[in-house]
């Protein structure tokens, strides 16, 4: 499960919290949206199940100037209870895997597939 004050403002709970989903509409789509489990990991082997449920394409009103395309990107990683919510940052309290095959830590990034 997730605890509010665990998440970014812009992280949402659904399906009675087994579900995240960030919040899309109005320029949310440029933000990044990261939560931490409440559960943590002391001893032995853990095993945890991500699944991409929806992916959408993010439009807005054509201007004068087209306007930056948001990715999408799923990083999954482990961190401590003191560090920030976002992972990938130059921090060396967690390391992740991005969905592009990217391996974070610290100021580290190393394509691994």
């Amino acid at each position: 499960s997730f605890l509010t004050e665990d998440t970014t403002l812009n992280v949402m709970q659904t399906v009675n919290g087994k579900m995240l989903m960030p919040l899309s509409d109005g320029g949310f789509q440029y933000l990044l949206a990261g939560a931490r489990a409440s559960v943590g990991v002391k001893a032995g082997r853990y095993m945890f199940e991500v699944m991409i449920a929806e992916a959408k394409t993010m439009t807005e009103p054509q201007g004068r100037t087209p306007a930056p395309r948001p990715r999408q990107l799923v990083r999954l990683g482990l961190s401590t209870a003191d560090s920030g919510l976002l992972l990938g940052t130059d921090c060396e309290e967690h390391l992740s895997f991005d969905s592009n095959g990217v391996f974070h830590h610290g100021k580290k990034r190393e394509q691994v597939s």
